[in-house]
């Protein structure tokens, strides 16, 4: 019968190695573990905190629950399935504290976004202990996740001035010129790239060259019609930030985003979009917000199209590191050509909100979204009320790959009727696009797209399909 019930896990799992980055199989960790065992080994560690008083009085039954219960909770560890695992931890610690436990505990809660909780674990550790190196290294990370620049240099020069081995070594230095980039006040992100673009259906316009109507049948042109055309593509994408205080709050930003597709054959569809956008920015604890306000210049086949005042807030609330919930609001007032397109001018106004699940590390993203959309132009038949159901996934793949897949569906409903026709307008719209992309030497990538359109209208003259095949290659800092 074990009669000594102290605290340490050290039989389980010796605290230098874990403490120092050691690796286990999940097999070490199935079967054989017992409270017992972590209960034995206490008396090696006598600066170890105290046992509960409740597990004094805990029989064999009991502890084979407990150990049960603490095996389903490494093995939910080992499988990096924390928001489950951190639970079981805590019912745990209800009844046995060491060493050990505190580390599963900390880590769990650190990569599920309970920051608080796991700097308290850390810093519990470090109190007995000050000389365990891999925990100081995590309640960096922790600082560093939480906007504590400062303090996540000083655990890591700590770590530093302990001449770790060279592999930790190496690792701390990354860590540390990481945080050099964060804590710089002013930060700036470029991408640029060219690409080629194959399209269907140019136009937009139906398979038919003539629309059957009440008063007689109207006859399509070559341009009004289904065409199909490629595209040589120009991108620029920028954005400054500045940090009015320390990073992870207040900040100020400025965006510009430049396309422009250029058809050889068919220049009358060429088209260039400019947007220029700037505004405050604030990142907490668990929350995102920003209020860009900017203007986007719209040219077609090579003549202004139309010019666009937009705001747009937006805030992210995370609940924990693996959910949050997102909302949107834009306000745009378009302003067209007014020689060729002076009844098209109209105010729009769009809510969008879904959830985010940040999976796998956030190698996996799922992000579904319910959006209303109304625009007030200054003709019925060019205003309309629309809703929207989307979702879309983000996957980090091996190798530098990343592949992008998203579905929409739209509801679009015009309030009148377009010239020729007898009745309003009803559209609805399926969009599929498809997006694999690989980085290269550092600071290039190169990406294969793909876009379906299949738009279904009452009226045959917008009742049309398309598909475009891109390729890009372009270079980000």
């Amino acid at each position: 019968m074990v009669k000594t019930r102290c605290v340490s896990l050290g039989l389980l799992l010796g605290a230098v190695a874990l403490l120092m980055g050691a690796s286990a199989g999940r097999a070490d960790f199935q079967g054989n573990i017992l409270i017992s065992q972590m209960i034995l080994s206490a008396s090696a560690s006598p600066a170890a905190p105290a046992a509960p008083a409740d597990i004094k009085a805990m029989g064999p039954e009991q502890l084979a629950g407990l150990d049960s219960q603490l095996a389903e909770a490494l093995q939910l560890y080992y499988e990096e399935k924390f928001d489950r695992a951190l639970p079981l931890f805590e019912a745990i610690a209800q009844k046995v504290q060491t060493m050990d436990l505190m580390f599963w505990m900390g880590t769990s809660a650190a990569k599920t976004g309970r920051f608080e909780l796991a700097e308290e674990k850390y810093k519990q550790m470090l109190a007995i202990d000050g000389n365990l190196h891999r925990v100081r290294l995590e309640l960096a990370d922790v600082y560093a996740a939480t906007g504590r620049l400062d303090a996540a240099r000083d655990e890591l020069e700590r770590v530093l001035a302990a001449n770790p081995p060279e592999s930790v070594r190496r690792k701390i230095e990354q860590r540390l010129a990481l945080i050099g980039e964060k804590a710089k006040k002013t930060r700036f992100n470029l991408m640029a790239s060219v690409g080629y673009q194959q399209d269907d259906n140019i136009s937009s316009g139906p398979d038919t060259d003539q629309i059957v109507l009440s008063s007689g049948t109207l006859v399509l042109n070559s341009r009004q019609r289904q065409l199909d055309g490629y595209a040589v593509l120009g991108k620029l994408r920028g954005s400054v930030q500045h940090d009015l205080g320390a990073p992870g709050g207040l900040s100020v930003f400025g965006r510009l985003n430049f396309y422009h597709a250029y058809l050889p054959s068919e220049t009358d569809f060429n088209f260039t979009s400019t947007d220029v956008s700037a505004g405050p920015a604030w990142v907490g604890r668990s929350a995102i917000a920003t209020l860009p306000a900017g203007y986007t210049d719209a040219r077609y086949g090579n003549e202004f199209l139309s010019g666009t005042l937009h705001v747009d807030p937006q805030v992210e609330y995370f609940f924990s590191k693996a959910v949050s919930a997102r909302g949107a609001y834009t306000f745009a007032r378009e302003r067209y050509n007014t020689d060729t397109y002076p009844l098209y001018h109209n105010d729009l106004h769009r809510f969008s909100a879904g959830p985010i699940f940040y999976l796998d590390q956030r190698r996996h993203i799922i992000f579904p979204e319910v959006s209303y959309e109304a625009r007030s132009a200054e003709v019925d038949y060019a205003s309309y009320s629309a809703y929207s159901l989307s979702v879309g996934y983000l996957a980090r793949l091996p190798f530098d790959l990343e592949l992008f897949l998203r579905y929409q569906y739209t509801d679009r409903q015009y309030d009148g009727k377009p010239p020729l026709f007898s009745a309003d307008r009803e559209d609805e719209r399926h969009v599929v696009n498809a997006i694999l992309s690989r980085k290269f030497l550092k600071h290039f990538f190169v990406s294969l797209e793909y876009t379906r359109i299949d738009n279904n209208s009452n009226l045959a003259l917008y009742d049309f399909e398309k598909n475009i095949f891109a390729v890009n290659t372009g270079t980000a800092f």
